[in-house]
């Protein structure tokens, strides 16, 4: 189709503009109108129209006399290869759900110049930065929202003309700092302002919007006074809570200067709540990431967590994960080191327990930093029973100042682990080795979770515990290179896997085949004797694998298998799917191929269609091999190379 007229861009206009600009020009009613004329699919968000590899705009700019490559380059660019990638605007990588796609939002005064700056395609903004007014999305006439794609230049499809739209004077400084980033291609500003957006959980539908981007405006300009109110104002929300989970979702920032902050103002404020009242924790909802570095652990722990019900997660409208804890403030106290000097009266009296609050077994599992199972082991013992009682709901409730006083006295073997920085599976056997026994009873200790008094944990155990590297054990894994548990000279499987160079899960093909021999006089484990082990090494390093055999051959693994080894014609070894032919064999099966080929081989050699041979076969014109014959397989229909070559 011929067209009169490409409109091209002005200085920081729209691609939708240049759009509508070029439709009115050459006489269509609506761009949906030339989309149509041009065989292009009507769309309810045409966001392609305005990318410079839209099928409509290629066709547009092909006419190459109404200068089509200015023309294109009026379009936006598509930084990625699909549609989520981010969108050059002005010279700067934007994400895509950032620009509007169907709605209009336009400045009457900016309409007037037959102009719509690409600034105002961004959701951000709700007054224009050039006129100082408020953006307008609906007809005054017909109060409809307004879609581009069906704008008739500057009249709505109601017939009223746009350019009277009368301006309401709004003011957003946000919508002037936006602009100026543009303007000085500063992508770290505008990266700065996108995660701020992100932090302070911004919503275009939600009533502090506007305000959302003014602080994200001035964060992205580097403003330090915003951190200091933004921390304020949360402080007022939750009293509760220290600095730490407040700034999480500013935590993970990779910006310098967002980091800085960050890092300033939790170095300043002292990070622990001394407000009390009422806990609102919950309100609090932080993004996985977010909540990991608020309470210092790992993801592993915080799906502990979430089992152990100390933290709920709710999916968010935005298809993600959102993060709250009723009782936040007592999760953030397990993360810091245990102070001893708390409680550290030897004996509760009935005066302590009316000033004293009271806890719950997952509160003070909580505190110690434990499961809750290790808690009531504890108090079943009778650790922590002092004064202990039982509320309306019939749970079990622990004097605060009782887990207080056991925390300064006694330590689960776990939390000696934790503060020694020493494993957890061999820290029990090592203190046994020291002659440092727990406090616990006997049926207790069959746990996992002996109980040790600190006061047993000198500094000198503590340096023999890192420096302590041989030790009696009787449980976990025997290390590498220990003897066997009886005087017979036997290899574990552990070891004679590492010896093979196999899985240990395939061990039992090769004792199945005959290859290893399992000693006779262990009780406990797989160990097998050092001969049987040594034969199979040695039996392997002679073999490779079908597929390294069958390319030296230059055949498929495929072909070779059913040709050599499912007749039987070769001996190999299966271990479990891999299959294992000896070396020595390669020159057998080159004589046998240089002497027959398969009827496909023979009709290649003949140059013949598929068929060839059989048919020739078939007419007795040539002869296979018989199952009396040298060479012959049964899987295989064989004919001789020799006899080939004559017919050739």
């Amino acid at each position: 189709m011929n067209i009169f007229h490409l409109a091209h861009a002005r200085d920081e206009e729209s691609p939708r503009s240049v759009m509508m600009r070029t439709a009115y020009a050459n006489g269509f009613g609506s761009v949906s109108a030339i989309a149509r004329a041009f065989g292009a699919k009507e769309s309810r968000q045409p966001l392609a129209w305005q990318m410079q590899q839209s099928k409509l705009v290629g066709q547009l700019a092909s006419h190459e006399h109404l200068n089509g490559k200015q023309f294109l380059a009026s379009f936006y660019k598509q930084l990625g290869r699909t549609s989520e990638s981010p969108v050059e605007v002005m010279g700067l990588a934007v994400p895509a759900a950032n620009i509007r796609t169907d709605a209009y939002s336009f400045c009457p005064d900016c309409i007037r110049a037959d102009n719509h700056p690409s600034i105002l395609d961004l959701n951000w903004l709700r007054s224009c930065p050039y006129h100082t007014c408020k953006l307008e999305s609906a007809c005054p006439a017909c109060s409809r929202e307004i879609r581009w794609t069906q704008l008739s230049g500057p009249y709505c499809q109601c017939g009223f003309d746009l350019r009277n739209t009368p301006r309401t004077f709004m003011r957003a400084d946000s919508s002037h700092r936006i602009l100026r980033i543009f303007r000085r291609q500063d992508q770290p500003a505008l990266d700065r302002f996108i995660f701020a957006l992100k932090a302070l959980r911004y919503a275009p539908a939600r009533e502090q919007a506007q305000s959302i981007v003014e602080n994200a405006a001035r964060v992205a300009d580097c403003d330090e006074e915003v951190f200091k109110e933004l921390l304020e104002a949360s402080m007022l929300l939750h009293p509760c809570l220290p600095t730490k989970p407040l700034l999480a979702p500013w935590i993970a920032s990779e910006d310098s200067w967002i980091k800085s902050q960050v890092h300033h103002l939790l170095n300043s404020k002292t990070d622990i709540a001394d407000a009390s009242g009422t806990c609102n924790c919950s309100e609090l909802q932080l993004y996985q990431d977010e909540m990991v570095y608020a309470l210092k652990i790992s993801p592993t722990k915080l799906r502990s967590f979430l089992t152990r019900d100390l933290v709920q997660r709710v999916k968010g409208k935005e298809a993600r994960w959102k993060y709250s804890a009723k009782k936040l403030c007592m999760l953030l106290e397990q993360s810091t080191t245990p102070s001893t000097a708390v409680m550290q009266a030897p004996a509760l009296s009935p005066s302590n327990q009316g000033c004293s609050t009271y806890l719950s077994i997952d509160e003070a599992a909580v505190r110690l930093g434990v499961y809750p199972d290790a808690v009531r082991s504890a108090y079943s013992q009778g650790f922590i029973s002092a004064f202990a009682r039982k509320d309306a709901h019939g749970r079990r409730l622990l004097l605060a100042a009782a887990v207080e006083h056991f925390s300064a006295t006694f330590a689960f073997v776990g939390q000696l682990a934790t503060e020694l920085n020493l494993p957890r599976t061999t820290l029990s056997a090592k203190l046994l080795h020291l002659g440092i026994t727990p406090v616990s009873r006997h049926g207790f200790d069959e746990g996992l979770i002996p109980i040790y008094r600190r006061d047993d944990v000198t500094g000198e155990v503590r340096s023999a515990l890192h420096n302590l590297a041989h030790y009696k054990s009787n449980a976990g894994r025997k290390p590498a290179g220990c003897s066997s548990r009886s005087g017979e000279a036997a290899t574990s499987s552990t070891d004679t896997a590492r010896a093979l160079g196999v899985g240990v899960h395939d061990l039992k093909h090769l004792e199945r085949n005959g290859y290893l021999v399992r000693s006779k006089n262990l009780k406990k484990g797989r160990y097998f004797t050092n001969s049987s082990v040594t034969n199979a090494q040695a039996l392997l390093k002679t073999m490779i694998s079908l597929k390294c055999f069958s390319a030296q051959l230059g055949m498929s693994s495929q072909t070779f298998s059913r040709r050599y080894i499912q007749s039987d014609y070769l001996k190999y070894i299966r271990i479990g799917s891999k299959t294992l032919v000896p070396v020595e064999q390669l020159h057998r099966i080159q004589e046998h191929r240089e002497l027959f080929v398969s009827l496909c081989e023979a009709d290649e050699i003949l140059g013949a269609p598929i068929g060839h041979t059989a048919n020739l076969i078939r007419m007795k014109k040539l002869t296979p091999l018989h199952s009396n014959e040298a060479g012959y397989i049964s899987t295989v229909c064989l004919v001789r190379r020799n006899d080939i070559n004559e017919i050739k």
